[in-house]
């Protein structure tokens, strides 16, 4: 009843008239992704959040098991964008006002030249192209003409933008966000929330699309929430639902509990094998007070964040355009924070790492166009490069730039796929490869791990020295690759970054 209400609102508040069916003969797509959600944040990937909408997509689509971020923000952002890895488009950090390099790997926003967006091209294809939630690739409004435009969302690709070009905001005080290059103003007589806002706009938008809805086009919806980001800020009543469901006498206890219980759940929801081993990670007794208390506000973030998702959902099908669309959602990196263990459960390491823990997400394929068998779970790893490829091969669109991605349509039909390329990262000093059942791991401590992901998707056996030489040509691997990609030591980085600031 609560989405029907608010869904009801937008209706009568954007004037959209439904219809029978598509006027479309090319499908929608709708790229959704979240902001620091940990692995198992998801009802269909072990937790106990409530998120039915998610869930739905999930059930009636397929879940990628070993779905690959870039660990960190802005560089998955613009791997999902280009299909090529961070450092290759100039995003091998994140993208900030202050940390700028001049190092073709590091410019800290989405390099212009020498690739294009899944915006441009569906454009220039005959897409509209709109964008509302969380950019994080560049324009900010402080940086020099002509580097603003060209790096902003409405200079790569995007017709129609509300949002954010910063990495956070508040929820709840629309200071920063923008309609296009222009301050946004919002009513200050109407309540505000950025995820509620969000779904808003990206609905205004498409109605925009279809004032004639005999010839409308079709859309590339392009939503990057900021949820579960900080601030941590969420509507009270869901605080307090959540408060009640972690309620424990003995604070490590809840811990444990949440952690075991994703762990069964995702072994009995099949993105985990059962063989897999279970993996301690303690906490310290402040690292337990500040989760508890911040655990409930993620959560309610997350639900909230499904809500919208189910506003957006009966809105397409209100207008006939549901079944006629592709829909993608992802996390751009493994949770943050004190709770991050428990969201990123079973895996190990958080945010900015490149354990599993960091860099694994939850990815949901819905469109009842091509997926065959609904419900179903890839175990082949994929990467955050290969959505754009898969798109545009599903559109019948050629890319006019060489990307790395590579396209995972064939699983759609439950085809044999046959991915036995390696992967790679490098973020702040940390490195890792990934080569069929083999990872190498270099921290940012430089201690190096080797692991059989197959059998330790948790990371419990490093296996370096037991296994020297595939250690050894895994890194050889990735020393060819990285002078390839612009990848430099941090040291490097970061002395440069500090020669930049001082000039500027």
């Amino acid at each position: 009843m609560r989405c029907l209400t608010v869904i009801t609102f937008v209706s009568l508040v954007l004037g959209f008239s439904s219809v029978n069916g598509s006027a479309n003969d090319k499908p929608n797509v709708i790229l959704v992704v979240s902001d620091d959600a940990g692995f198992s944040d998801i009802g269909a990937f072990g937790s106990e959040i409530e998120t039915p909408n998610l869930d739905r997509l999930a059930y009636e689509g397929i879940r990628f098991s070993q779905f690959y971020s870039n660990a960190r923000c802005s560089p998955t952002r613009a791997s999902l964008l280009t299909g090529k890895y961070p450092h290759s488009v100039g995003v091998g950090g994140l993208a900030n006002l202050s940390i700028r390099t001049e190092l073709p790997g590091y410019l800290g926003y989405l390099n212009p030249e020498n690739n294009e967006t899944l915006a441009e091209i569906l454009s220039a294809n005959g897409y509209a192209t709109i964008m509302s939630g969380k950019w994080h690739l560049g324009g900010y409004l402080l940086w020099e003409e002509p580097l603003r435009s060209s790096t902003s969302p409405n200079g790569r690709g995007f017709d129609s933008f509300f949002g954010l070009l910063h990495g956070q905001a508040r929820y709840k005080k629309p200071d920063r966000y923008l309609i296009n290059n222009q301050k946004y103003e919002h009513d200050t007589q109407n309540s505000f929330y950025a995820t509620d806002a969000f779904v808003q706009f990206a609905i205004k938008f498409i109605d925009e699309t279809r004032q004639d809805e005999t010839s409308a086009p079709p859309f590339f919806l392009y939503l990057p929430f900021t949820a579960p980001h900080v601030p941590l800020e969420a509507p009270q009543d869901l605080i307090d639902k959540y408060k009640s469901l972690y309620k424990g006498a003995d604070q490590d206890d809840v811990w444990q509990r949440l952690r075991r219980e994703r762990y069964n759940n995702a072994i009995s929801k099949g993105v985990i094998d059962r063989n897999t081993p279970f993996r301690d990670d303690p906490a310290s007794s402040r690292t337990l007070a500040k989760t508890m208390e911040e655990l409930p506000i993620h959560a309610a973030m997350i639900e909230k964040l499904d809500e919208n998702v189910g506003f957006l959902l009966e809105y397409l099908s209100d207008i006939g355009e549901l079944e006629n669309s592709i829909i993608i959602y992802m996390s751009d990196n493994g949770g943050r924070g004190a709770y991050g263990p428990i969201g990123n459960s079973p895996f190990y390491g958080r945010k900015t790492d490149l354990w599993e823990g960091g860099m694994r997400t939850h990815f949901i394929f819905w469109s009842p166009m091509h997926v065959k068998e609904p419900g179903g779970v890839v175990n082949d790893p994929a990467h955050a490069i290969d959505v754009m490829p898969t798109i545009l091969e599903l559109l019948q669109i050629n890319p006019t730039s060489n990307i790395d991605g590579q396209s995972f349509v064939p699983v759609l039909a439950d085809a044999e796929w046959q991915n036995n390329r390696t992967l790679f990262w490098e973020l702040y000093g940390a490195e890792a490869v990934r080569k069929k059942n083999w990872k190498y791991l270099r921290d940012k401590d430089g201690k190096e791990y080797l692991f059989d992901i197959d059998k330790d998707p948790t990371e419990t056996q490093n296996l370096f020295q037991e296994f020297p030489n595939i250690a050894t040509d895994l890194k050889q691997l990735y020393a060819d690759w990285a002078p390839r990609q612009g990848v430099l030591p941090n040291s490097v980085v970061e002395e440069a970054q500090a020669e930049f600031n001082q000039r500027n």
